[in-house]
């Protein structure tokens, strides 16, 4: 059996001297201390994480998990660095609604809306007619809801209409905003009639308790 040739002298050199640079870089790299991902959007807000994409994920992250004391402090901080951000207006508008503080939410979600009537394709216009409602000022939600359909024909506005009027004892119009979530249904798309499936059972069910 025959042995392999010996490599020549330059290229084992050059080998060698590579997988020694090869080490130093291995061992360069352990020595480079690194950075710890944040472990979820609360522990990043424990260190006052000043980035905003970090920040935003944050509040989002303790809106939604119920945690809105520590969402409106969040949404305060972003809102002094920028008082006229519409984003964190109506992020804090959303968690003080949530917290059952109706008349303070009416006056961030107000701002966005007088700005901008269609922000968050008009979810703060949504949102401002159901503190208007929680808040007692039924008038003011009324006039709310018409001005969204006079401009879209979101299911949520239809419905939200619909439950003010059912309130007031206006049984036949609160059917007829219930019956338009369902008549627009057949010419939609199929991704849009997926989204719309908890609105339709909503409005259906209402339908049952005004019949």
């Amino acid at each position: 059996m025959g042995y392999p040739a010996a490599r020549p002298a330059r290229l084992r050199s050059l080998s060698d001297r590579g997988g020694a640079t090869r080490h130093t870089l291995e061992a360069a790299r352990d020595r480079t201390p690194r950075t710890q991902p944040p472990q979820g959007p609360a522990r990043a807000c424990g260190r006052r994480q000043s980035h905003p994409g970090v920040l935003g994920a944050a509040r989002q992250h303790l809106r939604f998990e119920g945690d809105q004391s520590r969402a409106i402090e969040l949404y305060g901080e972003a809102i002094r660095r920028d008082p006229q951000d519409p984003d964190s207006l109506f992020g804090r508008g959303k968690a003080l609604l949530a917290s059952g503080r109706a008349a303070d939410a009416v006056r961030d979600l107000e701002t966005v809306v007088e700005r901008e009537p269609a922000h968050a394709f008009h979810g703060a216009a949504l949102a401002l007619a159901e503190a208007y409602e929680a808040d007692g000022r039924d008038d003011k939600a009324e006039r709310t809801y018409r001005a969204i359909l006079g401009r879209t024909t979101v299911s949520a506005a239809y419905y939200g209409y619909a439950r003010l009027l059912a309130k007031r004892g206006e049984n036949d119009e609160a059917r007829a905003q219930l019956e338009s979530i369902l008549a627009k249904q057949p010419g939609l798309p199929r991704y849009l009639r997926r989204q719309e499936r908890p609105w339709v059972r909503k409005a259906k069910a209402m339908l049952k308790e005004l019949a």
